[in-house]
């Protein structure tokens, strides 16, 4: 019987790590602004080549809006087509533009978009960065200027790592200074996965045993603020503070079996996620 019981538990243990394994997918979407229906005009009636502060493309979860801002087609400008496809935005050349997207739902994992200059004289000089709390504080990705446009007025990709299940995550373009405009196009996300190798920080956190029946150990090399264990369901069962400690241990003695999710946030902000399973 006990033999029989051991052989059970293994079963269990190998069907959940595939089943965790399966789950590592991640999904990427791009939006390249071409849908005509999908975009928003401002409620002030403002043709949407003009320039405003509320034209807006939505696509499910996605949606880019503020400026002031405007479509552009794909006519030639400085000898670059204006848009990749149908259409893009064109950023004005002001130092008040605050141009943004949102994710609702799903979180980030990384994300790129497409960039260029109206021209060389004068260069632009934009930001783009990131926010997981709805704007109370930003992560700069990347200078947008001539220097990083590679002198040229050609389409060039920018982007980065967000690694976050958050909602309403926010990415952003602000001037830094008197800026030429700027086209934006085909902006293309992955959503959060957990475990994922997107997150620098990630790879710096050793969790163990996994699978596990009564503890799960962690070590990080970064100051941790807490640790928290989340079910399949979304719902936080587990947490501990740890405020700016590297090495923590969780009782799993209480949980049901199956996969579950050790979410850490670091001193600086910083998430990242690991699964683990629990058998007994």
């Amino acid at each position: 019987m006990m033999r029989n019981s051991t052989l059970i538990r293994q079963v269990i243990s190998v069907a959940l790590l595939l089943f965790f394994l399966s789950l590592t997918t991640k999904s990427q979407t791009l939006i390249d602004f071409d849908d005509d229906a999908k975009w928003i005009r401002s409620e002030s009636g403002t043709s949407i080549i003009g320039y405003t502060t509320d034209h807006a493309y939505e696509d499910g979860t996605f949606r880019a809006t503020g400026g002031e801002a405007c479509r552009i087609t794909s006519s030639d400008q400085d000898g670059v087509p204006g848009a990749l496809g149908n259409y893009a935005w064109k950023l004005k050349d002001v130092t008040a533009v605050d141009w943004r997207i949102t994710i609702a739902s799903g979180g980030v994992g990384t994300f790129s978009m497409k960039i260029r200059r109206w021209d060389d004289d004068p260069g632009p000089y934009y930001q783009l960065e990131y926010s997981v709390n709805e704007g109370t504080t930003w992560e700069e990705v990347a200078q947008i200027s001539n220097e990083t446009l590679d002198n040229l007025s050609e389409w060039k990709s920018f982007g980065g790592t967000i690694n976050s299940s958050n909602e309403n995550i926010l990415i952003r373009l602000i001037p830094t200074r008197g800026t030429e405009r700027i086209m934006v196009d085909d902006f293309e996300w992955t959503s959060f996965v957990a475990n994922s190798s997107n997150s620098p920080e990630e790879s710096k956190v050793e969790i163990w045993p996994n699978p596990t029946s009564d503890f799960i150990y962690g070590r990080g090399e970064l100051p941790l603020n807490s640790v928290e264990l989340i079910n399949m369901a979304g719902t936080k069962v587990k947490e501990k503070i740890l405020s700016g400690g590297k090495e923590f241990s969780v009782s799993v003695d209480d949980l049901k079996d199956g996969i579950y999710f050790v979410r850490m946030l670091t001193v600086s902000g910083r998430e990242s996620c690991n699964r683990i399973v629990v058998v007994h």
